[in-house]
């Protein structure tokens, strides 16, 4: 394969756009094998990624999760607005509210176990922020329990590596816990007494035996709302996320990502009691009542229920979990290697080694696929997709695995880090 055309773009970016020298930190080259590997997209179609010098690739990233469907053919532009909006003049945003936010808000309550209303935003980063705001409003509380990555604004960013320009008083306004730990989590909840308890439900560890119920009871007896950040599971374990999945019904949850196959949306969703006191502070913004987005989510929400979207999700991915496990046992790797962990609907292959990374990264993209250590399948993902992946690590682990001093000296370019961004972010360095 070629890059000049991404190289190209990138030293035009180098001169301004600061670091990662694009708009997301886990799309930068720093990602991926430099010198070796695209830079650029150009356009996609199904599960395939095109960049700027036309190679295609097997994308298991999918825009970072957001891309449920499928690129393009599935879901596209032209299909949403000619099938939604029979007035041509239709324009994303106007003076007075459209109707797409009633009938959206309408579907989350629908689908969302405990949605009773509904408040949009742009991203992840506008519905946790905004989730944490009405915890301190509604409780009068300053203190913030967190357990896994909820974005860049302050009360979160303050407790990671990357925390430059955070005011230290703020900082100490959030503290961390360990998912799992039953003692530790109900010792923080009693002493801190916070306004809130926000975690992600579930990320690659399974929950142990009645911790989520433990913590959902924790926080009434302590007077702190529970607040589910479902940006990874929302619409992928099941419809109305990790808290259908698992049956424990927080106070406020945060969704976005899936949403909308790609447009740029969010929502915080809860009990009406609780989100009633969202007059009373200020969540405002002039794109959160973007019509195209709002749109784009009905579409994409209704096209999951009529099409079984979630089952798809969960077969194609329980085929691809299940035969890794097989490649890994037959070329016999070991754990500390490469270990294979979380659900099959969303399945992480994590290499802690740089060098071991970075040759797996360099080989599938060499064999056209796009990987980011996790797998992130859509709809458009069948079965014979999974089998193209499958070969290309029975390749690559066998190669891996003949010769592991020699990997090294076959990684032709400027070698990533074994730390994925999101690691960065929820551990302090």
């Amino acid at each position: 394969m070629e890059f000049k055309k991404s190289y190209e773009l990138l030293e035009r970016a180098m001169r301004t756009i600061p670091f990662p020298w694009n708009q997301t930190f886990s799309k930068g080259v720093s990602q991926y094998v430099k010198g070796t590997s695209p830079v650029f997209a150009e356009y996609g179609k199904g599960p395939y990624l095109f960049d700027v010098d036309g190679n295609r690739y097997l994308d298991l990233v999918m825009g970072l999760m957001p891309v449920i469907l499928g690129y393009v053919d599935v879901l596209s532009f032209e299909r949403v607005l000619n099938l939604s909006f029979p007035n041509v003049h239709q324009h994303p945003i106007y003076s007075l509210p459209h109707p797409n936010e009633v009938e959206l808000s309408e579907l989350l309550c629908e689908i969302i176990p405990c949605a009773e209303m509904v408040r949009l935003g742009k991203n992840g980063s506008d519905a946790t922020s905004a989730a944490v705001r009405l915890a301190r409003a509604i409780t009068g509380r300053d203190k913030i329990l967190c357990c896994g990555y909820h974005g860049w604004h302050d009360w979160y960013v303050g407790i990671t590596g990357r925390n430059k320009g955070v005011p230290e008083d703020v900082k100490k306004l959030t503290v961390p816990f360990e998912y799992n730990d039953f003692k530790g989590t109900e010792l923080l909840i009693k002493t801190h007494k916070p306004a809130c308890v926000i975690m992600e439900a579930i990320n690659f560890a399974e929950p142990k035996e009645g911790y989520l119920q433990s913590i959902r009871e924790w926080c009434d007896e302590n007077g702190s709302l529970l607040i589910f950040d479902e940006m990874i599971t929302g619409f992928r374990f099941a419809l109305g996320g990790a808290q259908e999945y698992f049956k424990i019904i927080p106070d406020l949850a945060c969704f976005g990502k899936s949403m909308a196959n790609g447009w740029p949306i969010s929502a915080v969703v809860g009990r009406k009691d609780l989100m009633k006191e969202f007059g009373n502070l200020h969540f405002s913004g002039t794109f959160f009542g973007e019509t195209y987005s709002m749109q784009a989510a009905i579409s994409t929400i209704n096209y999951i229920k009529q099409h079984e979207v979630i089952s798809h999700l969960w077969g194609t991915g329980e085929m691809l979990k299940n035969g890794l496990e097989k490649l890994l046992s037959k070329h016999k790797v070991p754990k500390e290697v490469v270990c294979l962990e979380g659900y099959p609907v969303w399945t992480r292959l994590r290499a802690p080694d740089s060098v071991v990374k970075s040759f797996i990264s360099q080989e599938l993209i060499r064999r056209g696929i796009l990987w980011l250590e996790t797998f992130n399948l859509s709809y458009s993902h069948k079965g014979k997709h999974i089998n193209v992946v499958l070969e290309a690590f029975d390749e690559i682990l066998g190669e891996l695995m003949k010769d592991p001093e020699a990997i090294q000296h076959k990684i032709r370019g400027e070698m990533i880090s074994a730390r994925t961004v999101r690691d960065r972010f929820a551990k302090k360095e």
